[in-house]
């Protein structure tokens, strides 16, 4: 069996998180059924936390929600 890392859930799961709006983790969840593999969902691997497939809106409600400091 193949397991592939979804790192589209992942940006959305930590948007869901700040916003406590889990539509569009649902609907990426949705989107990212695959045929033939599995999905390795995560909240972060070795990498840091990117999420350039947020809205930029998208993405400062999560610095707001999980990074308030400047420095953070």
């Amino acid at each position: 069996m193949l397991i592939m890392f979804n790192f589209m859930v992942s940006h959305k799961l930590f948007y869901a998180l700040a916003s406590t709006d889990s539509r569009l983790l649902v609907k990426a969840l949705n989107a990212t059924r695959p045929a033939t593999a599995e999905w390795a969902t995560f909240l972060r691997n070795h990498a840091e936390l990117d999420l350039w497939r947020l809205t930029g809106k998208q993405r400062n409600m999560v610095f707001d929600a999980f990074g308030p400091a400047e420095l953070m």
